[in-house]
């Protein structure tokens, strides 16, 4: 798959199932948008978005040099002026700007952009409502400790948060000394063919490498010793915007026989860790009016008879706003359950791990990350456990002098 069109297909995803939360009336609304009061189906809008966004090469060429990033912002911006009037472009470019503000490092503006169109989240109600039946547990030892019983572990993200892309980074050491040597991660392009020798990631290695996070999170992984893997579907068909079940489910079964196939039949003892966005980590089919999704991890395990631990952190994580967090969350913050690291809770009473179930039983932990704190203008979370540094960057002194050399 193309750079152009894992970064789609993403988008296609978080904008179609509303970042996997919505309910199915929303699902339902949502898909069908394109067609007309009347029952006529209305002109397919995928057809009449942005040129540069239609066009491949326009697209390729915004993200292959890092003279563009700041340049990427103001041209998405310019564009959701131009097409603040269409439903579905509108919000499309509303998420691809809120990706693009996570890679120059604006993460509040990020959060901004999502919180725009998903506020409704925060509507269910609680699970949590007893603290002091739920003990806060460091995040990464707990998950140290539940991958000994487990061959595969599956980590999602929500694309805009490069936090989530950190806090797996923090997971590599641990695992590699476990036995992991696998990390597969959806936005790789298989055409990188000299990833694993050069060592580090390019521009043109991935969708969402072009994030400073994401990059380190790869680079990291591969100074570990890790046989860095892609694993995204190359042969996915594009989402109708109609029904696009059929093809996520495509998508699904393409990412994962391609886990089974680079990594198990090669190597059937493999521990492999999966880097993956949003939903993709569901262990159970997502089931409504417009069919049967069958997400990577539950075909992933009907393929390998291996069942993952798979662990969620996009639930639990803050938002712009905090009247835009779902009541758990607010609830878990608000009773000082998560205090200035990612932790899971461990009910008391159970034995167990506290799972986030309101929008169904798809996973097997949540991971509840702490509001950002910010030093200078950036998150504090950036530091990574001490694994970074800030520094002081010196402007060139053509830039102090408004340009002129």
């Amino acid at each position: 798959m193309s750079r152009i069109n894992a970064l789609a297909a993403g988008i296609a995803v978080v904008l179609t199932l509303g970042l996997a939360r919505m309910t199915t009336g929303q699902v339902t609304q949502n898909a069908t948008a394109s067609k007309s009061t009347d029952g006529e189906k209305k002109t397919d809008p995928m057809k009449n978005g942005p040129d540069w966004l239609m066009n491949r090469q326009d697209w390729e060429r915004m993200h292959q040099s890092n003279a563009s990033y700041l340049a990427n912002v103001t041209r998405v911006q310019q564009e959701m002026d131009r097409f603040k009037n269409d439903a579905y472009w509108s919000g499309t470019l509303l998420q691809l700007l809120g990706t693009e503000y996570s890679w120059v490092g604006r993460h509040q503006k990020a959060l901004e952009c999502f919180d725009l169109q998903y506020y409704s989240r925060s509507k269910k109600p609680a699970q949590l409502v007893d603290a002091d039946r739920f003990e806060p547990c460091d995040a990464v030892a707990a998950i140290l400790e539940l991958a000994d019983k487990h061959r595969v572990v599956m980590i999602n993200e929500a694309h805009h948060v490069p936090l989530h892309r950190a806090f797996t980074l923090q997971l590599l050491e641990g695992l590699h000394r476990k036995g992991f040597r696998y990390f597969a991660a959806e936005t790789l392009l298989a055409g990188d063919d000299t990833l694993q020798t050069r060592g580090y990631p390019t521009l043109k290695t991935g969708g969402y490498t072009a994030e400073p996070v994401y990059a380190d999170l790869v680079r990291t992984a591969l100074s570990l010793g890790y046989k860095v893997t892609p694993y995204e579907c190359e042969d996915s068909l594009s989402p109708q915007t109609d029904n696009p079940v059929p093809a996520m489910n495509v998508r699904e079964q393409g990412q994962a026989r391609n886990l089974k196939e680079r990594i198990l039949d090669k190597d059937p003892n493999a521990k492999i860790i999966v880097h993956a966005d949003f939903a993709h980590i569901y262990k159970k089919p997502q089931i409504n009016k417009l069919g049967e999704l069958h997400w990577m991890a539950l075909v992933f395990q009907e393929l390998s008879c291996i069942e993952p631990l798979s662990i969620d952190q996009t639930e639990m994580s803050e938002t712009n706003k905090p009247e835009n967090e779902n009541a758990d969350y607010r609830f878990a913050i608000d009773k000082g359950l998560v205090k200035d690291r990612p932790v899971v809770l461990r009910d008391t009473e159970k034995g167990s791990y506290f799972v986030r179930t309101a929008d169904g039983d798809f996973y097997d932990l949540t991971v509840i990350h702490p509001r950002t704190h910010y030093e200078n203008g950036r998150p504090t979370w950036l530091a990574m456990e001490g694994r970074r540094t800030p520094h002081q960057v010196k402007m060139l002194r053509a830039f102090e002098n408004g340009g002129a050399g």
